[in-house]
């Protein structure tokens, strides 16, 4: 039945004009297809193209105005065969553009003016071994140039004729520094660098990119990741970012080489950003994935949206919003009152591929946004530290089940305890300054 109307169909486009495909409304046939773009046959009726299984090593005799006549032309599919000439014209009325082995390094200058159109165009032909994407509509640009062997001129064209990209990808490029002309896509939000080797230079990074990924970036100067790193950028909230390094940010409040990180909080959950810094381990050439674990007063368990997969050939350091991968909808009604609850950071590994991950967490870092976090309702725990209680301390203590927090203020220094046991003779106490801790 689904043929039977599938036909149908077909016949009646047919019947728009069975003896001048161009002046019928769409066109699937390659005969038809062909007669139109080598004849210049178009008319304004066309809105479809779609050209699909031609012959093989057919070479396509395209008519450089073969689009000339389309004013209707809105879907334009070719997949298949190969074309002698560069087309001087394409619709204004274009919304759907997918075009394998395109024959130019660009489109036509009048093509790009598309006020209200969803232009895609995709497997555009590159030297090297790659492709670029682009995805285009009025205010949201995407553009995909992995593995293209793109240059710095090449990079600074890109970016000033695409100011309003909001997707760029550079993966697998062998380009050396990062235009700073990079800074006037100021709609920017995801970068990806991933295995750009040769990548050293980053001066400047737009205000709202959102998403950096520099992974295997190994060539990074120690200015670029200090940029990329920078306080006042991560401040400003919903980043997430992957690069090389093994060192917590110096502005973390708080770090530890556990197996998690540890914290206790109320009221609400805090706003925070999470560092790992991820080792390899055995052989680096394998992927790992894993899964954010948020383990709340040692019963409730909130995991990420998903698991994030790395290929790394040495120590990187992750570093993101919590709210990024964690639905803030879960997170919300998660604290019993003005109670203290024990909350406790970890990632778990995902399989891959019937293996282990291959990478291990040799730091956890966090960081307080305090413009939207009252830190009286924060504080930093680590079980490892035992020293003895102070007799002149005054505790007030919390209790939550089996756990118990003791606070009090010596001298102006912060001391906190807490413990895990049912008797008051097995208290471990952790004694420090509330104060931001170095991880190196």
């Amino acid at each position: 039945m689904h043929d039977l109307i599938k036909d149908m169909a077909l016949e009646i486009v047919r019947q728009e004009s069975p003896l001048q495909p161009g002046k019928r409304s769409r066109l699937w046939f390659y005969e038809d297809v062909l007669q139109v773009l080598e004849n210049n046959a178009g008319s304004d009726k066309i809105e479809g193209i779609m050209l699909n299984y031609l012959p093989p090593e057919k070479v396509v005799q395209l008519n450089d105005k073969a689009f000339k006549k389309m004013k209707s032309l809105r879907i334009l599919i070719t997949m298949d065969g190969y074309y002698n000439e560069v087309i001087k014209h394409l619709p204004s009325s274009l919304r759907v553009l997918v075009w394998t082995g395109y024959p130019s390094r660009c489109l036509p200058p009048d093509s790009l003016n598309l006020r209200s159109s969803c232009l895609i165009l995709d497997k555009f032909k590159c030297e090297g071994h790659g492709q670029l994407q682009l995805a285009m509509s009025s205010n949201k640009i995407q553009l995909h140039m992995s593995s293209c062997n793109l240059t710095y001129e090449h990079l600074v064209i890109c970016l000033i004729g695409f100011a309003k990209v909001v997707h760029l990808d550079l993966s697998h490029n062998n380009f050396t520094v990062l235009p700073e002309c990079i800074k006037e896509c100021i709609h920017l939000k995801t970068l990806l660098l991933t295995d750009c080797k040769q990548l050293r230079d980053i001066l400047v990074i737009p205000p709202k990119l959102d998403d950096i990924d520099a992974m295997n970036c190994t060539s990074l100067t120690s200015q670029s990741s200090r940029v990329l790193l920078s306080q006042a950028f991560h401040e400003t909230g919903d980043k997430i970012m992957m690069l090389p390094g093994s060192t917590i940010p110096e502005w973390f409040d708080h770090c530890t080489k556990e197996r998690s990180i540890i914290f206790w909080s109320r009221e609400e959950f805090p706003k925070i950003c999470v560092c790992a810094a991820f080792g390899v381990l055995e052989n680096p050439a394998h992927c790992f994935q894993v899964r954010l674990c948020i383990g709340i007063n040692g019963e409730q368990t909130i995991l990420s949206t998903s698991c994030y997969s790395w290929s790394i050939v040495t120590d990187h350091i992750w570093l993101f919003d919590l709210r990024v991968l964690v639905n803030n909808s879960n997170l919300r009604g998660t604290f019993m009152g003005r109670d203290w609850n024990h909350v406790e950071v970890s990632f778990r590994d995902c399989h891959v591929h019937g293996e282990y991950s291959m990478a291990i967490v040799k730091w956890y870092g966090i960081h307080v946004f305090r413009q939207e976090s009252c830190m009286d309702n924060i504080l930093f725990t680590n079980a490892k530290i035992l020293q003895e209680s102070s007799a002149t301390a005054n505790f007030e203590r919390f209790s939550e089940g089996n756990y118990m927090v003791a606070q009090s203020r010596d001298d102006g220094a912060f001391h906190e305890a807490y413990y895990h046991n049912e008797s008051d003779d097995d208290l471990q106490i952790s004694c420090y300054p509330l104060s931001k801790r170095c991880c190196r």
